[in-house]
């Protein structure tokens, strides 16, 4: 049969999770294990999900999402205990603003759930945000900034001049001395000598404490714009540690079960990776969630297929409607461990 043209499926995305599937296979057709997640090309009653997903996604009028920014899509087909067929569908990330949308199965975690300690620490983090950009745009921050600037380059300025001086003064003197060898006796010519040795001496004196003068001023500045400057510092270290606590509770919020119903969570299953840490992200992709849902609510996995939608990002070559595995960074050290 044509799959595509096939318009019988027409699951109610406003109240379930679960889509039933009157399947045209027979039994012997479906899939006797769990394909392969990082595998893309797809199952044919994984591609009856796609494809009415697909057709929802382009119906869909209650959420909005800008697929100029392209995104992932996931279905994983399963089973019920009573072999009831049907399937499951994930999106990655966010979609239309929200991490839950009617139809999809809901997140591994849902933070807006659990405000007690990600809106205190959100907040604690963007309100040193705030004071690093308050300090950075304030008019004596800048000031500073500016002055320092404009110090520096009037200071090389003035040094160049002088060191231009003190060459000419220098020359200047040697064409004296070798006149004066010729002029005067030698009384007057060591006379002469020890004048021109006291002038040459002067002039080094007085560009040292010239440059001494103008070093202290610049130091004046620079001791400001530091003291300025450590406080960003220090407010930047303030923020990494806080974003750095928020992501480790974050991902040891993140439990993910397996087909045995064994829960770990993210930092203990990328602890044994070759990474070590997770990455931004990890755990917000459409296999994982699809998986965790149906080990949850006891619903056999059959088959799984994850395709891109909408536009096709600049650094990556995907395309609307193509099949893609699962992702090797984030998903295949949980995928390991859920399956």
């Amino acid at each position: 049969m044509d799959l595509k043209s096939d318009n019988r499926y027409n699951p109610n995305f406003e109240t379930d999770c679960f889509h039933s599937i009157d399947s045209p296979f027979d039994p012997e057709e479906l899939p006797t294990k769990f394909t392969n997640p990082f595998h893309n090309v797809p199952h044919p009653i994984a591609l009856l999900a796609v494809n009415t997903l697909q057709k929802h996604l382009k119906s869909e009028k209650k959420w909005t999402h800008d697929f100029d920014l392209g995104k992932m899509f996931g279905v994983l087909v399963v089973k019920t205990i009573d072999n009831k067929l049907g399937f499951l569908a994930s999106f990655s990330g966010i979609l239309g603003s929200k991490t839950i949308q009617p139809g999809f199965v809901p997140p591994i975690y849902n933070r807006k759930a659990d405000e007690s300690f990600y809106t205190e620490l959100e907040e604690e983090i963007n309100l040193i945000t705030d004071r690093i950009e308050k300090i950075n745009s304030s008019a004596p921050y800048l000031s500073l900034i500016q002055n320092l600037k404009k110090s520096t380059v009037e200071y090389e300025q003035v040094i160049s001049d002088k060191k231009k001086e003190l060459k000419e003064a220098k020359v200047h003197r040697s064409t004296v001395r070798e006149k004066a060898k010729f002029e005067l006796n030698e009384v007057e010519f060591k006379n002469l000598t020890d004048t021109l040795n006291t002038e040459s001496m002067n002039l080094d004196y007085d560009f040292k404490r010239l440059k001494k003068d103008l070093k202290s001023k610049l130091s004046f500045i620079y001791e400001e714009l530091e003291s300025m400057q450590k406080e960003i510092e220090q407010l930047h270290a303030k923020r990494k540690e806080k974003s750095a606590i928020m992501q480790d509770t974050l991902f040891e919020k993140y439990q993910l079960i397996n087909s045995k119903g064994v829960s770990k969570s993210v930092l203990q299953i990328f602890e044994l990776s070759e990474l070590g840490y997770p990455p931004a992200g990890t755990g917000d992709c459409a296999a994982p969630k699809l998986l965790q849902y149906a080990f949850q609510n006891k619903l056999e996995p059959l088959a799984i297929a994850e395709f891109w939608w909408g536009k096709s990002p600049k650094k990556e070559i995907r395309k609307q409607g193509y099949f893609y595995p699962a992702c090797k960074t984030k998903c295949e050290p949980i995928l390991n461990h859920m399956l």
